[in-house]
């Protein structure tokens, strides 16, 4: 068994549990310019097990106020991922403007997908009716629910290794309309979390995150171009990852972000050793809320969708640079250098725990542009050439590391 290096402290943008256990984010939603975040969550543990949603809120995007648990498990079963939208016209006859959840219900060898309601996103109200859409078997999950442009709702759930589409006029009764297959490559494990994205002229995103075959073997998040007509998604070119990292998964959308441009959020862990990373009574880091942009040429960008008002807290830092730049951190029996470098952005591990953690994860950087890395305590992301290139991992270097800036 290798040495475990130091659990990190409170982080101080990112998203974290205070105990138990954090994954998925779910449920993204911007409600009177406050960030509301709901994830996966374990109160009782820190590893993986019974699921809840728990939820925190933010004003800036970037400090986050813990809420209570919204959803919790029922006689149905335990809470997996969705997602939440804000009901303006109460199709669903909960009231205007009503917030409405649908989660995933899992018991055993079957899910389920089912509804939840709230007035102000604290006090939840599961749907006499669940579920809304019944399942046969345990790869049913994960439903994100959009509007179309006709008014109609669509929901893409996944199947394991396909998509299945959804429509409804009420949020509650759904039809089948489609599905969504292709070669996603022969190392991927189930597809999870899906999420389809209006770039709000025609074109769509489809995010699909793979639970191995990702970079390096681990857990990983796929995006694909191409148009969406609430029946079908149709790709106009291949998939590109998300992340360059061994850790950016469950990659989800904010419903109501005010932005042309889509931002998301994604859980900052691989399944390849979520249940063994050093533990202070807690697991689980999400990323800093990013925003999306499909360039022409077929280019992924992503960049920081918020900006601390200072770059310096409490020692963790974002840094910013025209060109090259590299942070290293050591401390607690662990070492990380993250950046860009020599046409590489890069984040390099030492320290293991586990198997998959040290080692060198990098991208070639081929044009210009800047640099940010975001470094905070349990992470780093590095956003490369504009956001052409992004390299995001897990880092435990105790909670006061030696912390150096390197601009060549």
């Amino acid at each position: 068994m290798l040495p475990h290096p130091a659990a990190p402290g409170d982080p101080v943008w990112h998203v974290a549990p205070d105990r138990g256990w954090l994954n998925d984010p779910n449920g993204l939603v911007v409600v009177d310019g406050r960030w509301h975040v709901f994830h996966q969550y374990h109160p009782d543990s820190d590893r993986w097990g019974p699921m809840h949603w728990g939820h925190v809120s933010s004003t800036d995007g970037l400090h986050w106020r813990r809420h209570p648990i919204a959803l919790a498990p029922d006689r149905l079963g335990t809470i997996f991922s969705g997602s939440v939208v804000i009901d303006r016209e109460n199709t669903a006859g909960f009231g205007a403007d009503a917030w409405v959840a649908f989660f995933t219900h899992h018991a055993g060898e079957r899910q389920h997908q089912s509804v939840a309601w709230s007035a102000d996103g604290d006090r939840w109200t599961k749907y006499a009716g669940n579920p809304v859409l019944p399942g046969e078997g345990p790869d049913f999950r994960d439903p994100k629910v959009v509007r179309l442009p006709d008014g109609r709702w669509s929901m893409v759930v996944t199947m394991a290794d396909h998509l299945a589409f959804f429509v409804s006029s009420d949020l509650l009764h759904w039809t089948p309309s489609g599905g969504f297959r292709a070669d996603l490559g022969d190392a991927v494990g189930n597809w999870e979390c899906p999420d389809v994205v209006p770039l709000g002229d025609g074109r769509w995103l489809l995010v699909i995150s793979l639970s191995t075959g990702g970079p390096a073997g681990h857990s990983g998040t796929v995006v694909v171009p191409g148009r969406f007509d609430g029946a079908h998604f149709e790709a106009t070119g291949d998939p590109v990852p998300l992340d360059r990292g061994p850790d950016c998964y469950a990659f989800q959308t904010f419903w109501n972000a005010g932005d042309a441009h889509p931002v998301g959020m994604a859980w900052l862990s691989s399944w390849r050793y979520a249940n063994e990373i050093p533990s202070a009574g807690r697991r689980g880091l999400l990323s800093v809320p990013r925003r999306l942009r499909w360039d022409d040429g077929d280019v992924l960008r992503t960049w920081p969708a918020v900006s601390p008002a200072n770059v310096v807290e409490r020692g963790w830092r974002w840094v910013v640079e025209e060109g090259d730049a590299v942070v290293e951190l050591a401390g607690g029996g662990g070492a990380v250098r993250a950046g860009v470098s020599n046409g590489e952005a890069f984040v390099e591990r030492s320290g293991g725990f586990a198997d998959g953690y040290d080692g060198r994860f990098a991208a070639p950087v081929e044009d210009g542009g800047s640099t940010l890395i975001v470094v905070d305590q349990g992470g780093v992301e590095v956003f490369a050439a504009g956001g052409r290139v992004t390299v995001s991992a897990q880092t435990f270097v105790g909670p006061t590391p030696h912390v150096r800036v390197h601009v060549p």
